[in-house]
C-alpha cells in the first residue's frame, strides 16, 4: 500500500518479531497521519501508538526534541481528526529494529470533541511485544546507526554505459545490500564505482533513482553488492524513506536479521 494516499486509514504493518526474532511478523493496524513539520514539509507517516495524550509516529528522519509538528489522524472510513499542534518529546533511531524508530509527540491542548475522538480510535500496534532485540544481542557492536528493513524489491545499476538487473536485499537510508542477477560481475563493477541504484516501480509505490558507491563485492559467486547512498537531497530523501516505510507497513517484509 502507498503511503502517498493517507485517505486511506487504517493499514497493516509487520509486527515485531517474538524474542528470538524468528518467523513472519503478523501484521497490526496501525493509522496513517499526515505530519507538517516546522519547515513547513509535509510527509504522511504511519502512527504505531496513539492515545489521548500522545503518539509515536514511524519515520526514518525524526525532527528535533522540542519541536511543533501538525498532525492530522486519518482513521479508517472516517473524517481526519485534526489539524493537532503536538510537542516532539522523544526521538529514536534504532538500528536493531526499523519499527522502533521514529519520534514521540504529546497533545498539550486537544479540544473535548479531539478527546473522544482520539479515545474511540486508540491503539498501540505493539501490543503484543514491545520489539525489542534480545539484551545478548544489544551487547553486539552496531556500526550503522540506520535502521535497514529486508526486501526483495526488483532494481537496476546503471553505470558506464550498462544496465545491470538486481533484487534488494536491504536497504537504509543510508545504503542498500542487493545481488545481481547476472551469471557474473560485469565488467567495471569494482569498490568506488559511482552508480545509479533505480528501485523498481510495485503495484502504487513508484520507482525511484538514488546515486550510490560500491563499498563492497562478495569474494564467492554470491554476486552481492553493497552500497553506501551518496548525499539525498530532499526530494531523494523523501522518496528513500516512503519506500522504506511502506515495506514496513506492508506486512511483507520483516526487520534485517543481525
Amino acid at each position: 500500500m502507498s503511503l502517498k494516499n493517507p485517505a486511506a486509514g487504517t493499514i497493516n504493518r509487520a509486527e515485531p518479531a517474538a524474542q528470538n526474532h524468528k518467523g513472519p511478523q503478523r501484521p497490526s493496524p496501525v493509522l496513517l497521519a499526515t505530519c507538517t513539520f516546522a519547515d513547513g514539509e509535509v510527509v504522511p507517516l504511519p502512527i504505531t501508538s496513539l492515545n489521548c495524550a500522545s503518539a509515536f509516529v514511524l519515520t526514518m528522519r525524526p525532527p528535533a526534541l522540542r519541536s511543533w509538528v501538525t498532525l492530522s489522524i486519518h482513521p479508517a472510513d472516517q473524517s481526519p481528526i485534526g489539524p493537532l499542534r503536538a510537542r516532539v518529546i522523544g526521538a529514536r533511531l534504532d538500528p536493531w529494529d526499523p519499527l522502533r524508530t521514529g519520534f514521540e509527540v504529546v497533545f498539550p491542548q486537544l479540544s473535548d470533541q479531539d478527546v473522544e475522538r482520539l479515545s474511540s480510535i486508540t491503539v498501540d500496534a505493539s501490543a503484543s511485544g514491545d520489539g525489542s532485540a534480545p539484551i545478548e544481542a544489544r551487547r553486539q557492536p552496531e556500526r550503522r546507526v540506520c535502521p535497514r528493513v529486508t526486501t526483495k524489491r526488483a532494481a537496476q545499476l546503471l553505470f558506464g554505459g550498462q544496465i545491470v538487473s538486481a533484487r534488494l536485499c536491504d536497504i537504509s537510508m543510508s545504503g542498500a545490500k542487493l545481488v545481481l542477477e547476472s551469471a557474473v560481475l560485469p565488467p567495471g563493477l569494482v569498490g568506488g564505482t559511482t552508480i545509479m541504484l533505480h528501485i523498481a516501480a510495485e503495484g502504487d509505490s513508484e520507482g525511484f533513482d538514488v546515486e550510490a558507491v560500491v563499498v563492497w563485492l562478495s569474494a564467492d559467486s554470491a554476486r552481492v553488492v553493497g552500497l553506501r547512498f551518496e548525499e539525498l537531497d530532499s526530494p531523494t530523501s523523501r522518496d528513500l524513506e516512503t519506500f522504506i516505510l511502506e515495506q514496513l507497513t506492508s506486512g511483507g517484509c520483516t526487520r534485517r536479521q543481525q
